[in-house]
C-alpha cells in the first residue's frame, strides 16, 4: 500500500478493519493499540493472545505512525509467508 493512500485514511482505522479481515484466518486474533513509556505508542496482532506468535508490529510517536507501521510490517510477513510456501 502507497504512502499517500494511507495518509488520506486513518491508519487507526485501517489497523482494526484489517484485524478484522484477519480473524477469518486467525479466530483467536489479540489486536491492541497502547502507548508506551519507551515508544510512544505500539501496534500488535498476536495469533492468539497468549501465543507469542505476533503477526505485526509497529511503534511510533503517535498512535496512527504506530498502527502505519504495523501494517507494513504485516505486509512485510505475508511476503515471507508466501514465500515459504
Amino acid at each position: 500500500m502507497n504512502m499517500e493512500k494511507k495518509s488520506k485514511i486513518n491508519s487507526a482505522s485501517m489497523f482494526l478493519s484489517k484485524a478484522m479481515e484477519l480473524e477469518n484466518h486467525y479466530p483467536l486474533l489479540h489486536a491492541g493499540i497502547s502507548r508506551t513509556r519507551t515508544t510512544g505508542w505500539i501496534a500488535w496482532l498476536f495469533e492468539t493472545p497468549r501465543s507469542g506468535r505476533c503477526i505485526a508490529q509497529g511503534e511510533g510517536f503517535t498512535a496512527d505512525e504506530a498502527c502505519l507501521n504495523a501494517l507494513d510490517n504485516l505486509e512485510i510477513n505475508a511476503e515471507l509467508l508466501e514465500l515459504a510456501k
